[in-house]
């Protein structure tokens, strides 16, 4: 069991990482959201990199059912990887859920006062946050309601511009 947790230490790092980085914004929504106002599907890329893992999962698992020679260390490394496959897929497949105090989308709650605006581009739509740097947006691919989601969440921002004042 030494030389599996060895030969996979940086998965095991990274597993370990995303398990805490999604428990903390599982915590953050529960303590800070409130009650949910409305759930909208997406039909976005992030769903389709779940489905692409999820094939990659099923795959790697025939192929380890398939395989002679098993020990300790294959079975630990297909259990990790099975693992984080399937905690991406299911953080990836849910749909956005909008509640009193924020937004909570692709396993990430958004307070609505990190929120700047929201844009409609093309058949997306862009929350513009404010953050600086590469994570100043939340993209999100072709949502079913898409008129409701955009009107519910101007309101909720301009709801919390007021209270800020």
């Amino acid at each position: 069991m030494k030389d599996a947790i060895i030969q996979n230490i940086f998965m095991i790092v990274v597993t370990i990482g995303y398990t805490a980085y999604m428990a903390y914004h599982y915590y953050k929504l529960k303590k800070q959201g409130g009650a949910l106002i409305k759930e909208y599907t997406h039909r976005s890329s992030v769903k389709t990199v779940a489905y692409v893992l999820i094939v990659l999962g099923v795959f790697y698992l025939a192929m380890f059912i398939m395989e002679k020679d098993k020990n300790a260390a294959k079975i630990f490394t297909m259990l990790l990887f099975l693992y984080f496959i399937a905690i991406v897929a299911f953080i990836s497949l849910q749909n956005i859920k909008l509640f009193e105090n924020g937004m909570y989308f692709s396993g990430k709650f958004t307070p609505y006062s990190q929120m700047k605006d929201i844009e409609r581009v093309k058949n997306s739509i862009q929350v513009n946050l404010n953050k600086k740097g590469w994570a100043n947006l939340i993209f999100i691919g072709k949502v079913e309601e898409d008129n409701d989601f955009v009107g519910v969440l101007r309101r909720k921002l301009k709801i919390n511009k007021k209270k800020k004042k």
